[in-house]
Protein backbone atom coordinates (compact mmCIF):
# COMPACT_ATOMS: atom_id res chain seq x y z
CA UNK A 1 0.00 0.00 0.00
CA UNK A 2 1.48 3.52 -1.21
CA UNK A 3 1.01 7.31 -1.01
CA UNK A 4 2.43 10.08 -2.06
CA UNK A 5 4.36 12.31 0.40
CA UNK A 6 4.47 15.82 1.81
CA UNK A 7 0.15 16.50 1.68
CA UNK A 8 0.67 18.48 5.05
CA UNK A 9 3.77 20.76 5.30
CA UNK A 10 4.27 22.61 1.99
CA UNK A 11 1.78 25.28 2.55
CA UNK A 12 0.99 24.89 6.25
CA UNK A 13 4.55 24.24 8.21
CA UNK A 14 2.27 24.38 11.58
CA UNK A 15 -0.98 23.60 11.01
CA UNK A 16 -3.76 23.81 13.43
CA UNK A 17 -6.53 21.32 14.41
CA UNK A 18 -10.35 22.20 14.71
CA UNK A 19 -12.28 20.26 16.67
CA UNK A 20 -16.10 19.22 15.66
CA UNK A 21 -19.00 17.79 16.31
CA UNK A 22 -18.34 14.59 13.96
CA UNK A 23 -14.54 14.09 15.84
CA UNK A 24 -16.85 14.43 19.30
CA UNK A 25 -19.20 11.33 18.49
CA UNK A 26 -16.24 9.08 17.36
CA UNK A 27 -14.93 9.04 20.64
CA UNK A 28 -16.33 5.76 21.33
CA UNK A 29 -13.50 3.53 22.72
CA UNK A 30 -14.68 2.52 26.29
CA UNK A 31 -11.38 3.95 28.72
CA UNK A 32 -13.34 3.73 32.16
CA UNK A 33 -17.18 2.71 33.03
CA UNK A 34 -18.81 3.30 35.67
CA UNK A 35 -15.98 5.18 37.59
CA UNK A 36 -16.85 6.76 40.80
CA UNK A 37 -14.42 10.13 41.92
CA UNK A 38 -12.59 7.72 44.24
CA UNK A 39 -11.05 6.14 41.97
CA UNK A 40 -9.03 9.30 40.90
CA UNK A 41 -7.71 10.04 43.96
CA UNK A 42 -7.33 13.51 45.67
CA UNK A 43 -7.66 15.59 42.41
CA UNK A 44 -11.02 14.44 41.87
CA UNK A 45 -14.09 16.87 41.83
CA UNK A 46 -17.64 16.10 41.51
CA UNK A 47 -18.31 16.90 38.17
CA UNK A 48 -21.88 17.87 38.04
CA UNK A 49 -23.22 19.93 41.08
CA UNK A 50 -22.63 22.48 43.94
CA UNK A 51 -22.64 20.46 47.15
CA UNK A 52 -22.04 16.74 45.65
CA UNK A 53 -19.43 14.79 47.11
CA UNK A 54 -16.70 13.22 44.76
CA UNK A 55 -18.42 9.60 44.75
CA UNK A 56 -22.05 11.32 44.51
CA UNK A 57 -21.29 10.87 40.45
CA UNK A 58 -20.34 8.04 37.91
CA UNK A 59 -18.11 8.87 34.97
CA UNK A 60 -18.27 6.60 31.74
CA UNK A 61 -15.32 7.82 29.72
CA UNK A 62 -14.78 6.66 26.27
CA UNK A 63 -11.73 7.99 23.67
CA UNK A 64 -11.14 8.00 19.99
CA UNK A 65 -8.33 5.68 20.23
CA UNK A 66 -9.59 2.91 22.20
CA UNK A 67 -7.99 2.02 25.09
CA UNK A 68 -5.40 3.79 27.73
CA UNK A 69 -2.48 4.51 25.52
CA UNK A 70 1.10 5.66 25.48
CA UNK A 71 0.03 7.63 22.17
CA UNK A 72 -2.84 9.17 23.57
CA UNK A 73 -1.25 12.43 23.33
CA UNK A 74 -1.02 12.70 19.64
CA UNK A 75 -2.96 15.77 18.39
CA UNK A 76 -6.76 15.00 16.88
CA UNK A 77 -6.83 12.65 20.21
CA UNK A 78 -10.04 13.05 21.81
CA UNK A 79 -11.43 11.70 25.45
CA UNK A 80 -15.19 12.32 26.88
CA UNK A 81 -16.44 12.23 30.10
CA UNK A 82 -20.32 11.49 30.34
CA UNK A 83 -20.98 12.53 34.30
CA UNK A 84 -24.06 10.66 36.29
CA UNK A 85 -25.81 10.93 39.14
CA UNK A 86 -25.34 8.37 42.16
CA UNK A 87 -28.67 6.81 43.02
CA UNK A 88 -28.92 6.54 47.00
CA UNK A 89 -29.00 2.43 46.08
CA UNK A 90 -25.44 2.72 44.24
CA UNK A 91 -27.15 2.43 40.82
CA UNK A 92 -26.16 5.26 37.87
CA UNK A 93 -28.72 7.94 37.93
CA UNK A 94 -29.52 10.96 35.31
CA UNK A 95 -26.68 12.40 32.70
CA UNK A 96 -25.83 15.29 34.14
CA UNK A 97 -22.79 16.64 31.93
CA UNK A 98 -20.24 15.61 29.15
CA UNK A 99 -16.45 16.54 29.69
CA UNK A 100 -14.42 16.67 26.24
CA UNK A 101 -10.63 16.74 26.23
CA UNK A 102 -9.31 17.08 22.49
CA UNK A 103 -5.79 17.76 21.45
CA UNK A 104 -4.92 20.23 19.56
CA UNK A 105 -1.33 21.57 17.97
CA UNK A 106 1.88 22.40 19.96
CA UNK A 107 1.81 26.14 21.36
CA UNK A 108 -2.31 26.01 21.45
CA UNK A 109 -2.60 26.11 25.43
CA UNK A 110 1.17 25.35 27.07
CA UNK A 111 -0.48 25.61 30.71
CA UNK A 112 -3.13 22.98 29.96
CA UNK A 113 -1.04 20.74 28.21
CA UNK A 114 -2.16 22.04 24.87
CA UNK A 115 -5.78 20.31 25.45
CA UNK A 116 -9.06 21.69 24.83
CA UNK A 117 -11.60 21.24 26.87
CA UNK A 118 -15.07 21.68 27.00
CA UNK A 119 -18.40 21.51 29.10
CA UNK A 120 -21.56 20.09 27.96
CA UNK A 121 -24.54 20.44 30.28
CA UNK A 122 -27.27 18.25 29.44
CA UNK A 123 -30.12 20.76 29.38
CA UNK A 124 -32.54 19.31 27.32
CA UNK A 125 -31.09 21.08 23.74
CA UNK A 126 -29.08 17.90 22.62
CA UNK A 127 -30.62 14.34 20.44
CA UNK A 128 -28.06 12.16 22.36
CA UNK A 129 -29.04 9.02 19.57
CA UNK A 130 -27.05 11.86 16.95
CA UNK A 131 -24.90 13.21 19.55
CA UNK A 132 -24.04 10.45 22.22
CA UNK A 133 -21.30 13.06 23.45
CA UNK A 134 -23.45 15.98 23.70
CA UNK A 135 -23.54 18.98 21.45
CA UNK A 136 -19.87 20.91 20.49
CA UNK A 137 -20.56 24.13 22.19
CA UNK A 138 -19.26 26.89 19.13
CA UNK A 139 -15.39 27.60 19.13
CA UNK A 140 -16.84 31.32 20.17
CA UNK A 141 -18.85 30.28 23.71
CA UNK A 142 -15.43 30.49 25.89
CA UNK A 143 -16.88 29.87 29.37
CA UNK A 144 -17.88 26.37 27.64
CA UNK A 145 -14.97 25.48 25.18
CA UNK A 146 -11.36 26.30 24.83
CA UNK A 147 -8.57 27.03 27.41
CA UNK A 148 -10.69 26.66 30.56
CA UNK A 149 -8.83 27.17 33.50
CA UNK A 150 -10.27 25.58 36.15
CA UNK A 151 -10.34 22.13 33.49
CA UNK A 152 -6.57 22.21 32.72
CA UNK A 153 -5.98 23.42 36.78
CA UNK A 154 -7.31 20.10 38.12
CA UNK A 155 -5.31 17.96 35.24
CA UNK A 156 -2.36 19.70 35.63
CA UNK A 157 -1.91 17.37 38.82
CA UNK A 158 -2.43 14.29 36.67
CA UNK A 159 1.19 12.19 36.73
CA UNK A 160 0.84 11.92 32.58
CA UNK A 161 -0.09 15.02 29.83
CA UNK A 162 -3.03 16.13 31.90
CA UNK A 163 -4.92 12.43 31.39
CA UNK A 164 -6.01 11.16 34.62
CA UNK A 165 -6.74 7.61 32.61
CA UNK A 166 -3.23 6.28 31.01
CA UNK A 167 -1.88 3.10 33.01
CA UNK A 168 -0.18 0.26 30.67
CA UNK A 169 -0.97 -0.10 26.67
CA UNK A 170 -2.67 -3.48 26.28
CA UNK A 171 -3.02 -4.65 22.96
CA UNK A 172 -5.13 -3.14 20.36
CA UNK A 173 -7.59 -4.77 18.38
CA UNK A 174 -9.40 -2.97 15.59
CA UNK A 175 -12.85 -3.95 14.51
CA UNK A 176 -15.02 -3.61 11.52
CA UNK A 177 -16.36 -0.27 12.69
CA UNK A 178 -12.76 0.96 13.15
CA UNK A 179 -12.08 -0.04 9.06
CA UNK A 180 -15.79 1.51 8.43
CA UNK A 181 -14.35 4.94 9.95
CA UNK A 182 -11.84 5.62 7.54
CA UNK A 183 -13.87 7.98 5.39
CA UNK A 184 -11.72 11.14 5.18
CA UNK A 185 -10.33 11.10 1.31
CA UNK A 186 -6.03 10.88 1.21
CA UNK A 187 -5.95 10.95 -2.17
CA UNK A 188 -8.45 9.52 -5.11
CA UNK A 189 -7.62 8.30 -9.05
CA UNK A 190 -4.11 8.08 -7.88
CA UNK A 191 -2.12 5.58 -10.13
CA UNK A 192 1.19 3.58 -9.79
CA UNK A 193 3.13 6.45 -11.65
CA UNK A 194 2.38 8.49 -8.82
CA UNK A 195 3.82 6.54 -6.38
CA UNK A 196 7.15 6.48 -7.85
CA UNK A 197 9.83 3.79 -8.05
CA UNK A 198 8.49 1.54 -4.81
CA UNK A 199 5.11 1.15 -6.53
CA UNK A 200 3.42 -2.81 -7.63
CA UNK A 201 0.46 -3.72 -9.41
CA UNK A 202 -1.84 -4.22 -6.38
CA UNK A 203 -3.94 -6.72 -8.36
CA UNK A 204 -3.49 -5.22 -11.88
CA UNK A 205 -1.43 -6.42 -14.92
CA UNK A 206 1.92 -7.88 -13.91
CA UNK A 207 4.93 -5.76 -13.85
CA UNK A 208 2.59 -3.00 -14.14
CA UNK A 209 1.60 -0.41 -11.25
CA UNK A 210 -0.01 1.98 -13.82
CA UNK A 211 -2.63 -1.19 -15.03
CA UNK A 212 -4.61 0.21 -11.36
CA UNK A 213 -6.15 3.18 -9.63
CA UNK A 214 -6.00 3.45 -6.07
CA UNK A 215 -8.04 5.54 -3.54
CA UNK A 216 -6.94 5.79 -0.18
CA UNK A 217 -8.76 7.26 2.91
CA UNK A 218 -7.97 6.99 6.70
CA UNK A 219 -9.93 7.26 9.81
CA UNK A 220 -7.99 10.59 10.82
CA UNK A 221 -7.53 13.76 8.89
CA UNK A 222 -4.68 15.20 7.34
CA UNK A 223 -3.99 17.32 10.68
CA UNK A 224 -4.39 14.64 13.09
CA UNK A 225 -1.21 12.58 13.78
CA UNK A 226 -0.77 8.92 12.71
CA UNK A 227 -1.63 7.69 16.35
CA UNK A 228 -2.62 4.21 17.13
CA UNK A 229 -6.20 3.19 16.26
CA UNK A 230 -5.28 4.98 13.29
CA UNK A 231 -6.15 3.10 9.73
CA UNK A 232 -5.60 3.94 6.39
CA UNK A 233 -7.50 2.05 3.60
CA UNK A 234 -6.75 1.39 -0.54
CA UNK A 235 -9.38 0.38 -2.51
CA UNK A 236 -7.16 -0.58 -5.94
CA UNK A 237 -9.40 -0.44 -9.08
CA UNK A 238 -8.86 -1.73 -12.27
CA UNK A 239 -7.54 1.06 -14.73
CA UNK A 240 -9.61 0.54 -18.27
CA UNK A 241 -7.87 0.77 -21.38
CA UNK A 242 -9.82 4.49 -22.07
CA UNK A 243 -7.90 5.54 -18.77
CA UNK A 244 -11.02 5.25 -16.75
CA UNK A 245 -11.48 3.46 -13.65
CA UNK A 246 -12.60 0.07 -13.30
CA UNK A 247 -13.70 -2.83 -11.42
CA UNK A 248 -12.71 -2.92 -7.69
CA UNK A 249 -9.93 -5.61 -7.33
CA UNK A 250 -8.67 -5.29 -3.29
CA UNK A 251 -8.49 -3.29 -0.83
CA UNK A 252 -5.48 -2.65 1.52
CA UNK A 253 -5.66 -1.70 5.23
CA UNK A 254 -2.81 -0.25 7.63
CA UNK A 255 -4.10 -0.31 11.31
CA UNK A 256 -1.43 1.56 13.54
CA UNK A 257 -0.74 -0.90 17.13
CA UNK A 258 1.04 -0.54 20.12
CA UNK A 259 4.58 0.23 20.80
CA UNK A 260 6.13 -3.29 20.30
CA UNK A 261 3.32 -5.28 18.35
CA UNK A 262 5.92 -5.51 15.02
CA UNK A 263 9.38 -3.55 15.04
CA UNK A 264 9.93 -4.23 11.57
CA UNK A 265 6.70 -3.52 10.48
CA UNK A 266 6.67 0.39 11.93
CA UNK A 267 4.13 -1.29 14.52
CA UNK A 268 1.57 -1.72 11.38
CA UNK A 269 -0.90 -4.55 10.93
CA UNK A 270 -1.65 -4.99 7.17
CA UNK A 271 -4.74 -6.27 5.73
CA UNK A 272 -5.34 -7.72 2.27
CA UNK A 273 -9.13 -7.96 1.05
CA UNK A 274 -9.61 -9.49 -2.59
CA UNK A 275 -13.40 -8.49 -3.98
CA UNK A 276 -14.48 -12.25 -4.25
CA UNK A 277 -17.81 -11.27 -3.70
CA UNK A 278 -18.41 -12.31 -0.14
CA UNK A 279 -18.70 -8.65 1.36
CA UNK A 280 -21.89 -5.66 1.53
CA UNK A 281 -19.82 -2.63 0.25
CA UNK A 282 -22.55 -0.73 1.35
CA UNK A 283 -22.19 -1.95 4.62
CA UNK A 284 -18.29 -2.31 4.57
CA UNK A 285 -16.93 0.32 1.82
CA UNK A 286 -13.25 -0.65 2.89
CA UNK A 287 -13.93 -4.45 2.83
CA UNK A 288 -14.59 -7.17 5.59
CA UNK A 289 -12.07 -7.23 7.93
CA UNK A 290 -10.27 -10.86 8.63
CA UNK A 291 -10.37 -12.35 12.03
CA UNK A 292 -7.19 -11.75 14.16
CA UNK A 293 -4.95 -14.43 13.35
CA UNK A 294 -6.05 -14.96 9.66
CA UNK A 295 -3.00 -14.99 6.60
CA UNK A 296 -4.72 -12.00 4.92
CA UNK A 297 -3.79 -9.86 8.14
CA UNK A 298 -1.12 -8.94 10.59
CA UNK A 299 2.57 -8.75 10.59
CA UNK A 300 3.05 -9.30 6.44
CA UNK A 301 6.22 -8.95 5.15
CA UNK A 302 6.05 -8.48 2.05
CA UNK A 303 3.84 -4.99 2.85
CA UNK A 304 6.42 -4.28 5.75
CA UNK A 305 9.41 -4.59 3.13
CA UNK A 306 7.86 -1.82 0.69
CA UNK A 307 6.67 -0.01 3.32
CA UNK A 308 9.90 0.13 4.98
CA UNK A 309 11.13 2.49 2.62
CA UNK A 310 8.48 5.17 3.18
CA UNK A 311 10.46 8.55 3.55
CA UNK A 312 10.54 9.90 7.44
CA UNK A 313 10.46 6.15 8.74
CA UNK A 314 6.98 6.21 9.59
CA UNK A 315 6.07 3.35 6.79
CA UNK A 316 3.28 5.25 5.58
CA UNK A 317 3.54 7.20 2.15
CA UNK A 318 0.05 9.44 2.88
CA UNK A 319 1.46 12.43 5.31
CA UNK A 320 4.02 15.00 4.82
CA UNK A 321 7.09 13.26 5.73
CA UNK A 322 10.24 15.26 3.85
Amino acid sequence: MLWTSCKNDNDDPDPTYTLTQEDLNKSSKEVELNATGRKFGDASIPHGGTGLTTEDTYRDMYSTIGFKSSDASAVGTIFTKRTYMKNADGSKGDLIVTFAMAKRESGYFPDGGDWEFVMMPNDGSNDYETNPNGMLPDASQTEMRGQLGMCAGCHSQASNDHLFSQSEVPAFEATQGDLNAATYEEDLMITGKEYGDLSIPHGGNSGDPDSTYRDVYSNTREKEDLRVGSVITKRTYVKNADGSKGPLLVTFAMIKREAGYWDDGGDWEYVQMPNDGSNDYEANPNGMLPDEGAPNRGQLTDCAGCHSQAPGGGYSFVRGTE
